[in-house]
């Protein structure tokens, strides 16, 4: 906390310095229970619902691959098909881990500033690229496959309001 902030406070008699330190840990400790409960959602249907549903939908184009090459036909667009949407499913799934790791890690610390400081730097970065693969895949994975997608985008990744400006 900046001395010549607090001081400004104590000597308007506006709040103390202890006031002003527990006002900032109850902010910063609201700050990293929301941070925590958007990336455990995000894990959440990111297992549970995207990963599924993007394995689903590159079996059926491995399957549609086969038969259009069982038919003597090229298959050099259904091949780049699943290569890109397998790509990014390896990219969501390290992504995934990533956001598991920086979870624990960040969630473990005591210190209510640097425990802030670990969400703003490493787990919310880590949600961005889960954001991405998933925002990516959506683009590709057919509407069946992905009916998670409305759910995703109004409960969970809503991450870019989150930055360190607002820290």
């Amino acid at each position: 906390m900046d001395k010549e902030n607090v001081s400004v406070f104590e000597k308007h008699k506006v709040l103390s310095k202890a006031e002003l330190e527990a006002r900032t840990k109850i902010l910063l400790e609201a700050y990293s229970i929301q941070i925590n409960i958007e990336a455990m959602t995000m894990l959440n249907i990111s297992k549970r619902q995207i990963l599924p549903a993007v394995v689903k939908y590159s079996g059926k184009l491995g399957d549609a691959a086969g038969a259009v090459k069982n038919a003597g036909i090229d298959v050099g667009t259904h091949i780049g098909m699943l290569e890109k949407v397998c790509s990014l499913m390896k990219l969501l799934k390290k992504g995934v881990d990533n956001l598991e790791k920086s979870v624990s890690i960040t969630g473990g610390i005591e210190d209510v500033i640097s425990q802030a400081e670990g969400y703003r730097d490493h787990v919310i970065p880590a949600m961005q690229l889960v954001r991405q693969a998933a925002d990516e895949l959506e683009t590709i994975v057919d509407a069946e496959n992905m009916a998670f997608a409305d759910l995703c985008r109004d409960v969970v990744f809503k991450v870019n309001r989150f930055n360190k400006t607002n820290y």
